[in-house]
């Protein structure tokens, strides 16, 4: 029985799950790739996307029946019995703007319900399924509440896509880009890239061993970021932000060649990122630290506000299901 669930979003995906499933396998590229999220035994749940922008035809059935025959003789060579139903009663389209959408089941040394369907909001064909042991008890169930939940995340978000890691929360302006991430333990870390800015989003863990190392939560976050904010001249504002305590950072670059070139590309319309904005503030009841860093044009300082104000302390939590 799964007792807490959440919303988990990536790559303009939405959908709930168990709150203890986390991710082992990520896909970095927003038009095609995998996202894996296990639990303490086993692999749960399974997504692929595909861009099918330049398809003529997009024929989910037949990226089914695909997948399908590649688990069959993947089984066969293990010498395990293979069996699956395709269209069968799991998920339906609930209202969303989806196509050839259609659910399977299939046994093997493992069990697993699931669909695939094509997005026209995104463009891309989508295959999803929760992994269970054979014969396990509400997974069906499990499946049809986690699989019925995707969802694209609308054009016109105005506090940009969700995005979730472990135990960070945080919504980005879709016209920036992932380029890289770190999850491990004690830090979570997701960063951004737009043109020329570059925006990092971190929650760092056990803040009262970090903070009983440091003079002060100004120097920790400095000494944590140091070889980026050294070529900075930076101001420091002590205060609060949602009423715990935070310091925020601001300056330019201080490279004098690096401020004239922003000024001259400024005259002729162009962007460049030569300013710093960045905040960070401690959550005591959850015993953490983040870190929001934004490298951007002179003109546009106001977005660390906004990133600020989407990133709750804890994963806020979504009802359980109606038995």
């Amino acid at each position: 029985m799964v007792s807490a669930w959440r919303e988990f979003g990536w790559q303009r995906m939405r959908f709930v799950a168990p709150a203890e499933w986390f991710y082992t396998k990520i896909g970095m590229d927003p038009a095609s790739g995998d996202l894996w999220l296990n639990d303490a035994e086993l692999p749960r749940l399974q997504v692929k996307w595909l861009d099918a922008a330049r398809e003529k035809r997009v024929d989910a059935g037949a990226t089914l029946e695909r997948y399908l025959t590649q688990l069959e003789r993947k089984a066969r060579k293990s010498r395990v019995e293979f069996t699956s139903e395709r269209d069968i009663r799991l998920v339906t389209k609930g209202g969303r703007d989806l196509s050839s959408l259609e659910s399977f089941h299939w046994t093997s040394d493992t069990e697993a319900f699931g669909a695939v369907w094509y997005s026209p909001v995104t463009q891309r064909l989508f295959l999803a399924q929760v992994n269970g042991a054979v014969g396990e008890q509400g997974l069906r169930a499990l499946a049809k509440r986690v699989v019925s939940s995707f969802d694209e995340q609308p054009d016109d978000a105005e506090q940009g896509d969700l995005w979730t890691a472990y135990d960070l929360v945080c919504r980005v302006p879709r016209d920036h880009r992932l380029t890289g991430q770190t999850m491990q333990t004690g830090q979570t870390e997701l960063r951004f890239e737009r043109r020329r800015d570059s925006l990092n989003i971190v929650r760092f863990g056990l803040a009262s061993i970090a903070l009983a190392r440091a003079a002060d939560l100004g120097d920790w976050a400095h000494t944590q970021r140091f070889k980026l904010w050294i070529t900075y001249r930076l101001d420091r504002e002590e205060g609060e932000w949602d009423g715990k305590p935070a310091v925020t950072f601001r300056g330019p670059k201080r490279a004098w060649p690096e401020r004239l070139r922003a000024r001259l590309l400024n005259l002729v319309g162009q962007p460049y990122a030569v300013a710093l904005t960045a905040r960070v503030w401690h959550c005591p009841e959850a015993n953490c630290l983040f870190l929001v860093e934004h490298v951007h044009d002179a003109r546009s300082a106001e977005l660390l506000d906004q990133l600020c104000a989407a990133i709750p302390a804890t994963p806020p939590s979504v009802p359980a299901p109606k038995a």
